[in-house]
């Protein structure tokens, strides 16, 4: 079983918006970033600032080591996916920057030390794009758990899960969906 981390395991939209929020709280057209309000994979909807003054870009605040502080899994997930290593092979199958990749490496293997396969994919100035989770890499019976819709379609694997809400970057996904770990419980642990 191959899940993704970010917007999968991680709630990183909310970390993202904290760390957005601290950076920005004191310019004056300044309006706090409300995770639940988001929509877009690049925040331009509830992260404006980000595009006004392009102090920072959506990839430096997630390579920040202040997202990994404020990163927190969603819920259930420690306790589902514990559960899950004990069932299958699980495999974490994440997509970062050098920075981003350079403090995750550490918060996953502290966060989640039962899960021993990891895939980093290291995708600087690329595409969102999980191809490799195909045969041979990935047996074509693999599962595969992500909530980004071109990361979905570019693998090559037979059991597909789009996780968490709709977003305009998975709107598009036809497939099952699982909205929380209560659905990833009852479809994988019963």
């Amino acid at each position: 079983m191959f899940l993704d981390g970010d917007g999968t395991i991680f709630d990183s939209p909310k970390a993202f918006c904290k760390v957005y929020n601290h950076l920005y709280k004191n310019y004056n057209d300044f309006i706090p970033a409300n995770p639940d309000l988001l929509n877009s994979w690049d925040f331009h909807d509830i992260c404006p600032l980000l595009y006004k003054y392009k102090n920072h870009t959506v990839e430096e605040i997630f390579g920040m080591k202040e997202l990994f502080d404020n990163l927190e899994l969603f819920p259930n997930a420690y306790e589902v996916l514990k559960e899950l290593s004990k069932k299958y092979e699980l495999w974490l199958a994440t997509i970062g920057t050098d920075d981003n990749l350079f403090n995750k490496i550490p918060y996953i293997k502290y966060k989640l030390p039962f899960i021993k396969n990891k895939l980093y994919i290291n995708n600087s100035n690329s595409k969102m794009d999980k191809c490799i989770l195909s045969p041979p890499f990935a047996p074509f019976n693999s599962i595969f758990i992500d909530d980004v819709y071109s990361n979905l379609i570019s693998a090559n694997v037979q059991y597909k899960y789009c996780f968490g809400k709709v977003y305009s970057f998975n709107e598009e996904w036809q497939g099952q969906r699982l909205y929380n770990y209560v659905d990833v419980a009852n479809k994988f642990l019963r």
